[in-house]
């Protein structure tokens, strides 16, 4: 493996998964960041099912788990009559529920798990510019704690510097999209009354939407509109106001811990790299916080890059791999933005014949089985699919075909994601005698880790549809590549000549 030379600006969520991922690869990475401390705001909340399979598959998520709140579903109410409840105990995931950790806290963890691999944080340190040369990237940078200025020349570069991008704003990428034209609110306060601790709860009233998120320390995250362009400090009483207008209960707030006015962006980069410049969270996508997709869907861009950057170390295939991060995360981007701003327009709804249709239509589409899956699945990004990509060979958006997450289940009494912790392609065999899987395991150009899963393991051959002897090959980052049966080698082979020079 030959060392690359990459910076990582932005030391959030995103920044911090990306640095712990290259770092799991192999693959030492600069990571700096302008502030001089961590944020101690609670900021983005919700770490959706996807995105905690993930973190499983690491070793990491049980950290999180004991700092988190669960919320187990999503209800909402209209002048006081219920709407709907939405429930996620029937997704199928280790993680049927969104949890609920403040953003300090969970950039406290990935900071702990990457200084435990060995990575550090520059903090202080601020891009000011960068310019792409034949020779490489030259960057210059200014540390804020001695003045002085840096200037140095990298490989690659990585923005996961947020929606204000020195990065971005260095490349020709179009940031389409547009502004809504109102001003949001929200508080970080303590409730007293009969608020559900495992919901979250929406209240819809003539003046608008009040959402209540309960926080793991006993606090619960308010938002609502303010209708109309208004940047005056938020105040308890303002909030207060709103409860007392939406809720069909009586609810007393008190302790605000953070309070503030914030505008909404629903845009999205055209492109998410030129050459070795890349783009990740918000910096390539923005949009509302409804759905809480915003963090997820950053953390999960960079759980797609950062084995990729690792195999072009290797030796890889420069050109199709970072092609694939842009086809495969700025499709997921656009689908995250877009839902985010229907939600939005759904809440920010106050034309009456709108709000009597919302009012009819909901209650009965949530009755429906197959509805109720797909918002659910859709909300906690198990759904999610990679069909646009040259790293997916015959993509089929079913569970246990190319393109679909890697399904968590038992193999001889084990966890399945235990055995597929490692930082290589993973290759599921189903039935088949070792004959054969020597055989796949000559098809493949550099070691995988097979594994051999016999008929006993009735469980996993339902999970992934399997009828006859065949093979499952999974990418570093957990989705499936290609699948064949037991003596098809030629689409490993095709997988691995779009990946490797060999």
């Amino acid at each position: 493996m030959r060392e690359l030379n990459c910076l990582i600006v932005g030391a959030g969520p995103v920044g911090l998964t990306l640095a712990t991922e290259l770092e799991f690869f192999g693959v030492k990475a600069r990571l700096i960041d302008k502030s001089l401390a961590p944020a101690t705001e609670s900021r983005a909340l919700a770490l959706w099912s996807r995105t905690l399979e993930h973190l499983a598959l690491r070793g990491e998520v049980e950290a999180f788990i004991e700092q988190g709140l669960k919320m187990n579903g999503i209800e909402a109410y209209s002048n006081g009559v219920r709407l709907f409840k939405l429930d996620f105990g029937r997704l199928r995931t280790p993680y049927p529920y969104a949890l609920i950790v403040p953003q300090f806290m969970t950039e406290k963890i990935l900071t702990a798990h990457l200084m435990g691999q060995g990575g550090r944080i520059e903090r202080g340190v601020e891009l000011r510019s960068y310019e792409v040369t034949d020779h490489g990237i030259e960057v210059v940078l200014w540390n804020h704690e001695s003045n002085q200025e840096e200037k140095t020349c990298v490989d690659y570069l990585f923005g996961c510097d947020g929606a204000h991008s020195v990065v971005r704003h260095g490349l020709n990428i179009h940031f389409q999209g547009s502004a809504e034209e109102e001003t949001w609110i929200l508080g970080d306060v303590d409730v007293e009354g009969p608020l559900s601790r495992d919901t979250l709860s929406s209240f819809f009233s003539k003046k608008g939407a009040l959402a209540f998120i309960p926080m793991p320390n006993g606090q619960v995250r308010l938002f609502s509109s303010r209708g109309c362009i208004d940047d005056r400090p938020v105040t308890l009483e303002e909030l207060q106001s709103l409860a007392d207008d939406a809720c069909p209960f009586k609810l007393t707030l008190s302790n605000p811990t953070w309070l503030t006015p914030f505008k909404i962006n629903e845009r999205v980069g055209n492109h998410y790299h030129d050459g070795r410049v890349i783009l990740l969270g918000d910096a390539a996508h923005i949009h509302s916080p409804a759905g809480g997709q915003g963090m997820n869907t950053g953390m999960q861009d960079a759980i797609n890059l950062g084995w990729k950057i690792a195999e072009i170390a290797k030796g890889g295939r420069e050109d199709i791999l970072l092609a694939s991060y842009g086809l495969e995360r700025r499709h997921v981007g656009k689908e995250v933005v877009e839902r985010a701003t229907r939600m939005t327009h759904m809440i920010m709804m106050r034309n009456p014949l709108l709000v009597k249709l919302r009012n009819f239509v909901f209650p009965k589409l949530v009755k429906l089985p197959k509805i109720v899956k797909a918002l659910t699945e859709t909300m906690s990004e198990i759904s999610i699919f990679y069909k646009q990509s040259p790293l997916v060979i015959g993509p089929h958006d079913h569970p246990g075909h190319p393109g679909t997450r890697l399904l968590e289940g038992q193999l001889d009494g084990a966890s399945l994601y235990a055995r597929c912790r490692v930082p290589q392609h993973t290759l599921l065999v189903f039935g088949g005698r070792e004959s054969d899987h020597k055989a796949l395991q000559r098809a493949c150009p550099y070691p995988v880790n097979l594994i051999a899963i016999g008929e006993t393991n009735q469980g996993l051959y339902q999970a992934y549809h399997v009828r006859s002897p065949c093979w499952i090959l999974v990418r570093p980052d957990h989705y499936l590549a290609a699948r064949g049966g037991i003596t098809d080698f030629k689409h490993l082979q095709q997988y691995f000549k779009e990946v490797t020079l060999h």
